[in-house]
Formats: C-alpha cells, structure tokens, sequence
C-alpha cells in the first residue's frame, strides 16, 4: 500500500503524474492520496484482472476497508490533529418563473 499526502505545491503532480507512476509498480494493490486541507481521501485499488478502481471518501464518519492488509482506516483518525475544511460542493440552482431565456 502507498500513501501520499498532497501538498499545494505538487497537488496536482500528485494526482496526475505520480499516480501514473505508483500504478505501474507491480505487487502494488491500494494507493491512497490524502489531501491535508480538505476532508478528501481518494483510494484506488488493484483488481486482481490488474484494473484500477477509484473511491472517494469525504465525510470524517467514512470508515475505508482495506481487505487486501487485513485493516480499515477511519477518515476521522486521518485528520485527527488536522483542522480540514469541507469541500466545496455544487449547488444546482433552479430558474426563476418567469424568467425569458437570454436575457
């Protein structure tokens, strides 16, 4: 299992390039990326046809299951001495009666 912990700096290497990497070591079955600032764990595992799988957990009651060593893992004790904020999320806003489209 690996376990990378972003930085605002290589955030985005992170997620991107180094995961590439991380994936095509052989034997590697979980990798977890773990974003300090928000409550955000991203898990990919390994299938044993060798396809990559992707989860997101983003609630502090989230407890991840790590069947492949035998462990789980709550979010809560990941950002135990961290102050996380919640991520953003979308809002669908609905339209107005009698709004004419365009204007």
């Amino acid at each position: 299992m690996l376990v990378e912990v972003l930085s605002p700096g290589t955030g985005e290497i992170d997620r991107t390039d180094k995961l590439e990497e991380y994936q095509r070591l052989d034997g590697t079955k979980l990798i977890m990326l773990a974003d300090p600032d928000v409550v955000l764990v991203k898990l990919y595992r390994r299938d044993d046809d060798g396809a990559w799988h992707s989860e997101k957990y983003e609630d502090l009651s989230d407890i991840i299951d790590l069947n492949e060593i035998g462990a789980s893992l709550a979010l809560r004790d990941i950002y135990d001495t961290l102050e996380p904020r919640t991520r953003p999320r979308l809002t669908v806003v609905e339209k107005a009666s009698g709004m004419v489209p365009g204007r």
